[in-house]
């Protein structure tokens, strides 16, 4: 039987098998590369929101230089609430949305955004809450009583809404809110203003007690 010749030109040799195991990625190589992945995915993914955000930002910053007008400049100032209705807690909670929202239960709170230099036509919206029926210290004492009390008074609360001009001011001593009977409300900002338009308004709504609201149209 004779023997054929094998012809090794062209073979592909198998590696030892020391050399084979090199192609096999160890346990820590395998760590090594899933960090680096990791790593990638976060700088990508850090890359992309921070291009989102400015995608959102670029719009609300615009908003806001046109609102600033052309003195520039946007100012934050201290929120006050003045309840002039006949009963103590009518209004329970208040917010002015005019660059964002500031909400205010009692009190003074932080803080309003205003352009830093007042311009005519300037708009913003207040909304608040009234209890139709305040009365301070009616509620049962025991607890239970006392959360179901005032889960009925919660659904009875009114809830309303004005479209306001943003009045004149100069040098400001903060956003007051004054609530007058019959669902009114006034602003004032001007430190010259604010007192005596503050005194003038008491005077009006203590000149409207007992007084029958006139219907809405």
């Amino acid at each position: 039987m004779s023997e054929s010749t094998i012809n090794l030109e062209h073979a592909q040799l198998a590696a030892p098998w020391d050399e084979q195991l090199d192609a096999f990625p160890s346990d820590a190589q395998e760590l090594r590369n899933t960090r680096y992945l990791q790593q990638q995915l976060w700088r990508h993914g850090i890359r992309w929101l921070k291009r989102a955000l400015l995608c959102l930002l670029l719009p609300w910053l615009a908003a806001c230089a046109s609102l600033a007008g052309p003195g520039g400049g946007l100012i934050g100032v201290p929120t006050h609430l003045y309840d002039f209705n006949p009963h103590i807690y009518t209004v329970i909670s208040a917010e002015f949305e005019f660059l964002g929202k500031s909400a205010v239960f009692a009190g003074e709170v932080c803080c309003a955004t205003l352009p830093r230099t007042w311009r005519p036509g300037l708009m913003a919206t207040v909304r608040w809450v009234e209890d139709p029926n305040p009365c301070l210290g009616c509620g049962p004492k025991d607890d239970e009583a006392f959360h179901q009390y005032m889960k009925k008074i919660r659904a009875s609360y009114q809830h309303y809404s004005a479209q306001v001009e943003i009045p004149r001011y100069g040098s400001t001593c903060g956003l007051n809110l004054v609530f007058l009977p019959c669902h009114q409300v006034r602003l004032v900002l001007d430190c010259q203003q604010k007192y005596p338009l503050i005194n003038q308004w008491e005077a009006e709504a203590k000149q409207m007690e007992g007084q029958s609201c006139p219907k809405a149209q």
